[in-house]
């Protein structure tokens, strides 16, 4: 009985140590484009990589959410997750619309790369259909294709969130920032959490100054896209596993010494 006790209590706290980072996260991937032959569309398409990769999916879809510049608003809903493809869709309960002043894109296959194509200057996107008061971290991406000091500055006008830790609200490049990605040049990362209603929603607008502060005479702000991150699983915060863990070891090893007393 007392090695059955014990064998629990040492699965308990192997469980425990190891339960944190077994989850697996859920990734929606959007990519905003304008202009071009694809304008007015919405698809989806698999390839490039974000900035995001501890999913560990070689070929991530991306859903496209194009606008003609004669617009100012579109949305999408049942987006895929990371690990689908259009031909075995696995859709998202996640819709995404936005209100902004425009697009652009850099070509006429907006596809091939995701900061080819940006909503620019100002306004909103919004996300809807996530978990009520869920959390998430989101990826935000600004910059133009890399041809001069444009950016964003972004913040979050539903639900909450602030930048994490290492990173700014603001994503200004550098003109020589181009064809890879650089925390606080071309994006930013922010931990948010959606309110009440599965709802978030987020601000961007021309930067006005550089990442570290100075001016940069900011006059257009650029939104490619963003990379929604939220688990799959509920775990306990690494806190409460400790916790859990030194509670079981702490009574395997009463067990032991009572038993050497």
């Amino acid at each position: 009985m007392k090695s059955m006790k014990n064998t629990l209590l040492m699965a308990m706290v192997a469980a425990g140590c190891a339960a944190v980072g077994t989850a697996q996260a859920t990734v929606v991937n959007i990519q905003f484009a304008g202009t071009g032959v694809y304008s007015g569309q919405a698809g989806s398409f698999s390839g490039h990589q974000g900035a995001y990769t501890a999913d560990g999916v070689a070929a991530p879809t991306w859903n496209v959410l194009f606008e003609t510049n004669t617009s100012s608003s579109g949305s999408m809903s049942n987006l895929l997750a990371s690990n689908s493809t259009a031909t075995t869709p696995v859709a998202t309960t996640e819709a995404v619309s936005f209100a902004s002043s425009g697009t652009y894109s850099n070509g006429t296959t907006p596809n091939n790369n995701l900061l080819d194509g940006f909503l620019v200057f100002s306004g909103t996107v919004t996300l809807t259909g996530l978990t009520d008061n869920g959390k998430y971290q989101l990826y935000l991406y600004g910059q133009n294709g890399g041809f001069d000091n444009n950016g964003a500055k972004f913040s979050i006008s539903t639900g909450t969130g602030t930048p994490a830790t290492g990173s700014n609200a603001i994503a200004a490049n550098p003109a020589t920032v181009s064809g890879t990605f650089q925390e606080n040049a071309n994006y930013v990362i922010f931990n948010a959490q959606a309110n009440a209603t599965g709802t978030l929603a987020v601000n961007w607008a021309a930067p006005g100054v550089t990442n570290s502060g100075t001016t940069n005479g900011g006059y257009e702000g650029d939104f490619n896209g963003l990379q929604v991150i939220s688990s799959a699983a509920a775990v306990p915060e690494p806190a409460s596993v400790g916790l859990m863990g030194a509670g079981a070891l702490g009574l395997l090893l009463l067990g032991r010494k009572r038993k050497t007393a």
